[in-house]
């Protein structure tokens, strides 16, 4: 036949389309598939990047098995989600068979399903995806009778109609039987390749949430329970494992395959009741290593054949899990065995099959020497408690609908904490939760991600949603409020609760309700299913304001997160900093107080006002006087007597509620006293909880930053894993606030004590495997930084362990350490002789359970750059080039010989940090500077002022001509002997202030609490700088920090400009500058009021790299010349300093006699305005 060259075209065009096509489903599943499995059992990004199913290029090109891999595909789920009834259906039984003879793209298949309709009807249905159906036949098990089907069709919504001739009786018991065939997907039946040794195949399902109906038709509906019978055909040269224990194996006669293997079928025995999504089925080439509980339960860890020798840690951990549930919950586990496949990939960290679990080859797999040797441990025992804990919580009881998906996870999840107790009490399990889950859990409330958390507010309609409900609050928020509930049950009504629960639903299918309605039995003092409602029926999470009322009672009053993101947002649209401030201060915002005390703006309220969301909030309390106890919180806001004369009160106490509690700024720091004077008062958790309330209130802006920081110095008093952790973590974050005024600097210098606080406690000592774990946690999480910000201990430490290796390249050094010990030990010790050593082993593969990663790390350390040029040029062409290329191009760590703490300069800073200013903030200025109102200028003056200055902490940084720029940070410290609200600088006519924060200080302790700034602005005219507090500051003294910029040469010295041939002394290029305003901002200071003067000075040449030192011999053409200059002067005025510079040096030095008294004092003018 001939094909005209239209038709040709047409048929072109046609295979082009198909393919088109084909690529955009495949890339539409990927996308539907994978976007929201954000939960604990679903892989990370990295994770999924690394499996590596079955290689495209393997499967078939030709056109009809592209047609049908299209047509199979799961294309993008728009539809509505339709739900098979279990008021209509009723399954009982199905026998599933699959044929894994047909190669690597498909399988083949029967299945045969026992059901009953409960109502008469022609209309039948059974839900179906990616599979295609061969043959169907209906019949009437008791009598046999075929029932005739008119027609049958698959809709979009996944269902597989099937109309009848006639009415099907109701109440019968039918049998269908249907043929199919179906292809491997992502989830749903899996097929993964392994090349090494040799090239092999393992078989494997997922099936959760809804990917049963991918393998066999089914009702694949929660609600719609069955026992099951499965069997398999395939190849003999692997195993396969199912819920059920094996009971009889076939061989198949007929073809072999390739390499002249037959083919077997393996039958198991018939499965107790389960849904489908609990149906499962691995088929490897694996070693099964088996012990037993005291109960008589038969476990065994599955592994490939190479990863045998790994699963003795596993096994033993699932073993004592076991244990553990039968013993708490007081139902023994009803399969016969349980198996745990170690997946060497797969779409999920773990899934809880009934009699067969898979984890995640890293999740079940101990590896000592590993790279996550840490963390090893935790992973394996937490996933496998999670997923056996699943036994009871899920797969004995079950959800109805995937709305309640909470009581699956959220039970796993704290339950699964209480067996890594049990296994291993030294684990720090309640910490772990705290600082890993519940800080997750309410970090997502508090930013309003995951909404809603649970659908039950918003009913599922399509598919996407059923993997939305698997988000991380359903894990973490649902055990955090599980854990919220056993404080104030107790536990032994927790535990009472938990048996009565599974042993009355046993087998069958649960709503939240259920469980609240059992709950209730246990807890009389509130009604317990209004409880978990306000809990599990909205999003957000409670923010608890706490007031003192003026007749000695507290009170409470909560907000919700979602409420306070509004304001947030609202408050990006406000040009006001005073409306936020209002809006954000708990004695001033809260929407449950008399608006006639509140000054915030209409627009705030009104976002506030928005939320009428409450919850029932148990908050336990405890005050000065050693009084605890438990209130309940069910308004807006309650007013409570909790003490006569106590002097604090702190809530939440253990961090056991899942809320977060904002004092006033001064009860803050009334706690913080308290932490310091009293810490005996304060248990581990609630300091933690303190601190982790702290932090998400910083940011969410309610709390200053420098009171935060002032809490996390008591860290020192603690050294439990959860605030050690918190404190790390916490302590690396920039906050934008206006407290951050001294800059990166300070922040590092603050971070540096307390990391070495921490360094002390843990230290880098490891002599053995066996470990206390919370210790290994954070030596893990601190090395690195510890030795970056040159802790001498972390340096002395790291340098010790490489002389140990050098001497002994046998000796033990825990993988974990090894990067950061050859890093930092060579870049301390800097040896030639250690060097080549380190060379000379990665070179001959000597490398003794070092990783060679980490031996490269310590030849790119050493100092000498010819050395490391060589180190390069050896590596090029090795298995390291990538890792030498990148450390060649890094700069090795900057290592003092001597490290001193006490004694960190400007120049050292600015050298070792590479950049060309002092460290001021680079974040949003502190407070926005203008002069919009101009009459707050026209300042009165006194005849004295209250204020008087004794301090002035300098520094500066100097710009050679023709730039002349100067850019300065000024701490001034004065006493204030009256009250004011206003303080006045003068400011020369070239400088600008760029920030500018207030503190009342301690001058015995250094103790600095931050005075709030309402305005502040630059009034050129008469060269003033104005400041407003908030507040009236009381006597005492205080502390004024600035930063600023601006241009010098004012400030120059008259006749010093440039060389004179009249016989000045001064060089060329040489200028003589003279203190005072026009140099930095100052107070006005009275003849009799001098001053003391810190002054740290650097001056640089040029702009170019690299830079040099003045204490250098030889400066390259071009190079950057840096000369410096500290000293301090005590009892002079501003305008007695006189800075000289000049290309070969900074001098300076001050007037004995003072010069010019009219530039710098002003008579009338007084500081406090």
């Amino acid at each position: 036949m001939r094909l005209s060259s239209v038709n040709l075209c047409n048929v072109t065009i046609f295979l082009c389309l198909l393919v088109v096509l084909n690529f955009m489903s495949s890339t539409l599943q990927s996308e539907v598939t994978f976007n929201d499995d954000l939960d604990e059992d679903y892989l990370d990004e990295e994770a999924l990047d690394k499996r590596n199913f079955v290689n495209k290029s393997l499967r078939s090109s030709r056109l009809s098995n592209m047609s049908l891999r299209f047509t199979s595909r799961e294309s993008p789920l728009v539809e509505p989600y339709v739900r098979l009834s279990s008021s209509l259906f009723k399954p009982f039984r199905y026998q599933i068979y699959w044929d894994l003879s047909e190669g690597i793209e498909t399988f083949s298949g029967t299945v045969r399903v026992s059901f009953i309709v409960l109502s008469s009807t022609r209309s039948l249905a059974i839900q179906v995806n990616t599979l295609n159906i061969t043959s169907l036949s209906l019949n009437y098990q008791d009598t046999n009778e075929e029932i005739i089907v008119s027609k049958s069709w698959l809709d979009k919504s996944n269902i597989y109609a099937i109309e009848t001739q006639s009415n099907v009786t109701d109440n019968r018991l039918i049998t269908m039987f249907i043929q199919f065939k179906g292809t491997f997907q992502t989830f749903g039946f899996l097929i993964h390749q392994s090349t090494t040794p040799t090239p092999r195949y393992t078989y494997m399902t997922k099936f959760e949430p809804i990917h049963a109906r991918k393998a066999f038709p089914c009702f694949d509906e929660p609600d719609m329970k069955a026992h099951f019978k499965i069997s398999v055909k395939h190849n003999s040269s692997l195993t396969a494992y199912s819920n059920m224990p094996l009971e009889s194996i076939k061989k198949f006669d007929g073809k072999t395959d390739d390499n002249g293997n037959n083919w077997h079928i393996s039958e198991f025995q018939e499965s107790p009741l389960m849904t489908t999504y609990l149906v499962a089925l691995v088929v490897c080439d694996c070693h099964r290593s088996v012990a037993s509980t005291s109960q008589g339960v038969e476990l065994g860890i599955i592994t490939l054949k190479e990863d045998a020798n790994k699963t003795d840690y596993a096994l033993s951990i699932a073993v004592k899990c076991m244990e553990f549930f039968q013993q708490y919950l007081g139902i023994g586990y009803k399969f016969p065995k349980l198996d745990i496949f170690a997946a060497p990939h797969y779409p999920s960290f773990g899934m809880e099959h009934s009699g067969l679990i898979i984890q995640f080859y890293n999740r079940i797999l101990y590896q000592k020497d590993g790279k996550y040797e840490v963390y090893n441990k935790e992973w394996i025992l937490y996933t496998t408690a999670h997923e056996i804990a699943h036994q009871w919580f899920g797969n004995l009881v079950t959800l109805r609908w995937w709305e309640h998906t909470w009581l699956n996870e959220g039970f796993a999840t704290y339950f699964a904490t209480k067996a890594v107790d049990f296994v291993d009490p030294e684990m720090s399990s309640d910490d772990l939760f705290l600082i890993n889950r519940y800080r997750t859990s309410l970090y997502y409330d508090l930013k309003g991600i995951y909404t809603p958390w649970n659908r039950t507010i918003a009913p599922i309609t399509h598919s996407n949603q059923i993997k939305q409900s698997f988000s991380w609050l359903s894990y973490q928020k649902g055990g955090s409020i599980l854990r919220m509930m056993e404080d104030f049950l107790g536990s032994d009504n927790i535990n009472k609760l938990m048996r009565s629960y599974l042993t009355k639903f046993a087998d069958s299918n649960v709503e939240t309700n259920d469980f609240s309605e059992e709950a209730g039995k246990y807890y009389s003092e509130i009604n317990m299913t209004e409880f978990i409602d306000s809990w599990t029926k909205q999003s957000g999470c409670p923010i608890i304001n706490v007031v003192w009322n003026n007749d000695g009672t507290v009170r409470l009053s909560q907000l919700s997160s979602l409420a306070h993101k509004s304001i947030r947002e609202a408050s990006k649209n406000s040009d006001s900093n005073d409306s936020l401030i209002n809006a954000t201060d708990p004695e001033r915002s809260s929407p449950h107080i008399d608006s006639s005390s509140s000054s915030s703006s209409p627009k705030f309220n009104k976002s506030i006002n928005e939320s009428s969301v409450t919850w029932l909030i148990p908050i336990t309390y405890k005050t000065s006087d050693g009084f605890s106890g438990l209130i309940w919180l069910t308004k807006a806001h309650q007013d409570y007597k909790l003490c006569d004369n106590c002097s604090w009160v702190v809530f939440n106490v253990n961090k056991k509620g899942y809320y977060v509690v904002n004092y006033s700024p001064s009860q803050w720091l009334v706690l913080i006293d308290a932490l310091s004077s009293e810490p005996e008062s304060f248990t581990s958790e609630t300091f933690t909880g303190l601190l982790l309330d702290g932090y998400h209130l910083c940011e969410l802006g309610l709390m200053e930053v420098s009171t935060f920081f002032s809490l996390l110095s008591n860290i020192k008093r603690y050294s439990n894993l959860a605030s050690l952790s918190l404190a790390l973590s916490t302590s690396k974050v920039p906050f934008g606030a206006p407290a951050f005024g001294e800059g990166r600097y300070l922040l590092n210098e603050f971070r540096r004590d307390l990391i070495e606080s921490i360094y002390h406690k843990v230290s880098m000592t490891q002599k053995s495997y066996n470990e206390d774990y919370a210790k290994m946690i954070l030596r893990y999480e601190l090395l690195e930084d510890a030795c970056e910000m040159k802790v001498p201990d972390c340096l002395k430490d790291a340098s010790n362990y490489l002389l140990s290796w050098i001497n002994d390249s046998s000796a033990y050094i825990p993988v974990y350490m090894q990067n950061v010990v050859f890093r930092y030990g060579m870049a301390t010790l800097n040896n030639f002789t250690y060097w080549e050593s380190i060379l000379h082993n990665l070179l001959t593969g000597n490398l003794h359970g070092i990783k060679g990663t980490a031996l490269i790390r310590g030849l790119f350390a050493i100092k000498e750059d010819n050395l490391r040029e060589k180190a390069y040029s050896l590596l090029k062409d090795t298995e390291y080039e990538i890792e030498a290329s990148v450390l060649i191009e890094s700069k090795c760590p900057t290592i003092s010989t001597r490290p001193n703490p006490l004694k960190s300069s400007v120049l050292k800073w600015l050298i070792n940090e590479n950049l060309y200013g002092f460290p001021w903030r680079n974040e949003k200025k502190s407070i926005q500077l203008s002069m919009d109102d101009q009459s707050e200028a026209t300042l009165s003056p006194l005849s004295s002022s209250p204020i008087k200055p004794f301090h002035y902490s300098i520094n500066l940084l100097f710009l050679p001509s023709p730039s002349s720029m100067v850019k300065g940070s000024l701490d001034l410290r004065f006493t204030l002997n009256g009250t004011t609200k206003h303080c006045l600088f003068l400011v020369g006519p070239q400088l600008s202030i760029t920030s500018v924060s207030a503190y009342s200080i301690n001058l015995l302790t250094n103790y600095r609490r931050k005075q709030l700034i309402f305005n502040s602005f630059h009034y050129r005219p008469n060269n003033l700088f104005a400041i407003q507090f908030q507040n009236f500051l009381e006597p005492g003294n205080y502390s004024i920090h600035l930063t600023y910029t601006g241009n010098y040469s004012s400030a120059i010295a008259k006749g010093y400009q440039q060389q004179s041939n009249g016989g000045s002394s001064m060089s060329l290029g040489t200028v003589e500058l003279r203190g005072g305003s026009r140099l930095f901002p100052v107070f006005n200071h009275s003849l009799d009021s001098p001053t003391s003067f810190n002054i740290n000075l650097v001056y640089r040449l040029t702009a170019d790299e690299p830079l040099i030192s003045s204490s250098s011999n030889h400066h390259p053409e071009g190079a950057t010349i840096i000369h410096s200059a500290s000293t301090l002067f005590d009892q002079i005025l501003p305008s007695q300093l006189r800075i000289t510079l000049a290309p070969d040096s900074v001098r300076l030095v001050h007037l004995k006699e003072l010069i010019d008294v009219n530039e710098t004092v002003l008579q009338n003018l007084d500081n406090s305005i």
